[in-house]
């Protein structure tokens, strides 16, 4: 139960939205009683005090956001769609994270997404307000990020197309049958260029909850995170 309040506390939602959505949680647990509820909740207030101030501190302008991702390096872009739509809610819904989408950013002014295809695309489509964005630095040598800038370069060439069917096996839990083997979905593409230049030694058919959760267990920097709804950003 535990492990489940750092689950939602790694969506980046406030403390009072964690807290209960957590404890409708374990309500709805018939082992676990109020007392047990209460202290459940108190140890992980005293586990997360310090993350707290952390994660307030590098939320961010639109304008300091962009100025943040001009900075030398590689960069992933994991989006969350503040709207609706079906594929980006049952992604969340499935993967039990709030973030549906992710990017890779191999040198500045470079932002490469597998959409329909493999392509550079804007970053303001992200940063208009219908999105939630974090921003986190990869930790590449300056050789590993020759690769994957050289990797995510080609790729753009050839303009591999989505894998649709991937996503059918996310759903199924069949992720690494039930796919093109010639196509990416979102994850796979970014952890697939990763993979090229030895930053990523394990399954490439993850989601973008997945890197996430890789994100905050690996202690990889979180650069920004552009929220709209965020008090910071009125």
């Amino acid at each position: 139960m535990n492990q489940e309040l750092h689950d939602i506390w790694g969506q980046q939602r406030s403390n009072d939205a964690q807290r209960r959505e957590a404890e409708e949680r374990m309500r709805n647990s018939p082992m676990l009683t109020q007392e047990k509820i209460d202290q459940l909740v108190d140890e992980f207030d005293r586990e997360t005090s310090g993350e707290t101030a952390c994660h307030s501190a590098i939320y961010c302008s639109c304008a300091e956001f962009i100025e943040r991702t001009e900075k030398p390096g590689v960069f992933i872009w994991l989006t969350e769609y503040l709207g609706f739509s079906f594929v980006a809610w049952e992604i969340k819904r499935h993967t039990k994270n709030s973030y549906n989408h992710v990017m890779i950013q191999p040198e500045p002014s470079v932002l490469c997404s597998q959409d329909w295809t493999f392509r550079k695309t804007d970053p303001e489509k992200y940063l208009n307000g219908k999105y939630r964005v974090k921003l986190v630095r990869v930790p590449a040598t300056p050789s590993q990020g020759g690769i994957i800038s050289a990797v995510a370069s080609v790729l753009m060439d050839i303009a591999p197309r989505y894998d649709w069917m991937g996503i059918i096996g996310f759903l199924f839990n069949r992720q690494k049958w039930i796919q093109f083997r010639s196509r990416y979905y979102c994850s796979e593409a970014v952890l697939s260029i990763l993979d090229k230049a030895g930053m990523w030694i394990h399954d490439t058919a993850l989601s973008p909850g997945d890197i996430d959760r890789m994100v905050e267990r690996e202690k990889w920097e979180v650069i920004a995170i552009f929220d709209p709804n965020n008090n910071k950003e009125k």
